[in-house]
């Protein structure tokens, strides 16, 4: 799992400016991106069809996000 996987990071790396966290969906780890974003911000998402695909299913993302309403 995520969480798994984040466990097993979190001790090897040593940078004090990067944080982990995990989420139960793509999508929440979307919004939760999109929610700390900063407007000229682009996210990137990658990974396997269900990780992508979690995130395109509702549409392209940044035609949505509260961060770019003016």
């Amino acid at each position: 799992t995520g969480a798994d996987l984040a466990a097993r990071w979190q001790p090897l790396q040593k940078r004090t400016d990067v944080t982990t966290a995990t989420f139960n969906s793509p999508r929440e780890a979307l919004d939760a991106a999109v929610a700390a974003a900063k407007p000229a911000d682009r996210i990137v998402v990658f990974g396997s069809f269900y990780t992508v695909g979690g995130v395109l299913k509702d549409g392209l993302p940044r035609l949505t996000a509260q961060h770019m309403a003016g």
